[in-house]
């Protein structure tokens, strides 16, 4: 996936030829947590960058998209991203836009991380969906 996605991180669901990787990396990660995986596969991943904490790559993420925003922010002096909205990040189009919609429906749906909405809230998110 490090060809197609610019990482080795694929999700849970992720197939590559009709084999399922996500599933085997996710035991992998979890042989590592139980001490149960080879030194040798261990080393191999380690050298080809999977990120064996996947919880705090996804929270990691979730901060880089929130300070794209808060750049937005300070440049066009409000937080009204429009839903097609692309940002550079790591030098590729992201879709900030995409990405504050979705932070919005997880708040309509009552799913929203509580310290995720304080933030988005206190950099002047307007939280209601057109």
């Amino acid at each position: 996936t490090e060809r197609n996605n610019g990482d080795c991180n694929a999700p849970y669901d992720y197939k590559e030829n009709d084999f399922q990787l996500g599933l085997w990396l996710a035991l992998q990660r979890q042989n590592k947590r139980r001490g149960e995986i080879d030194a040798s596969r261990e080393k191999k991943l380690n050298d080809i960058g999977l990120v064996w904490d996947f919880e705090k790559k996804k929270s990691d993420g979730w901060e880089n998209n929130f300070k794209l925003l808060v750049e937005f922010q300070r440049r066009e002096g409000h937080c009204n991203v429009p839903k097609r909205y692309k940002s550079k990040k790591n030098g590729i189009n992201f879709n900030l836009g995409l990405w504050l919609y979705v932070q919005k429906k997880a708040k309509r749906k009552g799913v929203i991380n509580p310290t995720r909405e304080i933030k988005l809230t206190n950099i002047g998110i307007i939280w209601e969906i057109r």
